[in-house]
């Protein structure tokens, strides 16, 4: 599994990309709408990047969570210098206790970090017991409509995929991102959209539903049509909803 307490720096670095500002992030905020008065949880936070967000988009207390010590140390020197109120806690999330009932919990690239079932169905019950009735999870993961060529390449986008065994549940991936200094290498796992919608529902989720990555107007503005059709047509990222 990756440790990302060892890629703290490269990783800042993926938030700098015309996919993450034009298309990845577009498509969060979109999915998680209007926060004004609401409470939030960041699982995998990172450095606090979609944490600050939630609060921007008007949530009234905001807790990321992270099991990388690096990743939280980083996010709270961000808090350090523009406070937001924001709490952050070295955690697993895999075996996340109840830190309180929230209104929404965000997942961007935590789901497909699990290697086996039951892990996946122990991560995804952590985030039902932490949301309220009737609470929201928005999740961004790994598409599982990929194609099954090897490699999967999006060169404009400095973004590939390596599969390490036939795709199947459970199947190793490799992601690999060019990022300014180097090459960041992410070891993932592939699982289907049915093991997905079977485990969040065993996990205490109904209303499943998938939303495809999109293009923000400024995007297209900028860089044109042409520049995102590669992405647009193998989207390596999908994203879902489900509420309890």
């Amino acid at each position: 599994m990756t440790d990302y307490n060892e890629i703290t720096d490269q990783y800042k670095l993926v938030k700098t990309t015309y996919f993450h500002l034009y298309s990845e992030a577009h498509t969060i905020y979109k999915l998680l709408g209007d926060l004004k008065g609401k409470s939030a949880i960041d699982i995998a936070c990172g450095d606090g990047y979609y944490t600050r967000s939630l609060k921007e988009l008007g949530a009234e207390r905001v807790v990321g969570v992270d099991l990388s010590r690096n990743m939280i140390e980083n996010a709270r020197k961000f808090e350090e210098l523009l406070p937001l109120g924001i709490e952050y806690h070295v955690r697993d999330i895999a075996a996340l206790e109840e830190m309180d009932r929230f209104d929404v919990a965000l997942a961007v690239y935590f789901l497909h970090y699990m290697p086996a079932e039951a892990e996946l169905l122990k991560a995804c019950r952590a985030i039902a017991t932490n949301l309220v009735e009737e609470g929201r999870l928005v999740a961004a993961l790994m598409n599982p409509y990929i194609p099954e060529k090897c490699p999967f390449v999006l060169e404009r986008f400095g973004f590939s995929w390596e599969f390490q065994e036939p795709l199947k549940d459970g199947a190793k991936v490799l992601t690999r991102l060019e990022v300014k200094d180097g090459i960041l290498d992410l070891e993932n796992y592939y699982w289907s959209r049915k093991t997905y919608e079977s485990i969040l529902r065993e996990a205490g989720f109904n209303k499943v539903v998938w939303h495809p990555l999109e293009i923000s107007q400024d995007g297209m503005d900028e860089l044109g049509s042409e520049y995102w059709d590669q992405l647009n047509k193998n989207s390596p990222l999908i994203f879902l909803t489900a509420a309890k």
